[in-house]
């Protein structure tokens, strides 16, 4: 997916979506199946926002025309 701006950025963005359902499920004890502590929770967490900080943050919208001089 890093082949192109677009699909890094919607790689990064849902990455950062699935570590944000893991740190809710950790949250509300819905984990059953996968084990996970409060060690994973703070994981999770600091993943998600790097992860979504990065897909939003160096999001820029690029000029494709031909500069001149």
């Amino acid at each position: 997916m890093a082949a192109t701006p677009e699909g890094a950025r919607t790689y990064l963005l849902g990455s950062g979506a699935v570590y944000v359902v893991l740190f809710l499920m950790g949250i509300i004890g819905a984990g059953d199946w996968v084990p996970i502590n409060d060690g994973d929770n703070w994981l999770h967490l600091g993943l998600a926002v790097g992860l979504l900080a990065l897909g939003f943050g160096l999001t820029r919208d690029r000029d494709h025309s031909v500069a001149t001089t």
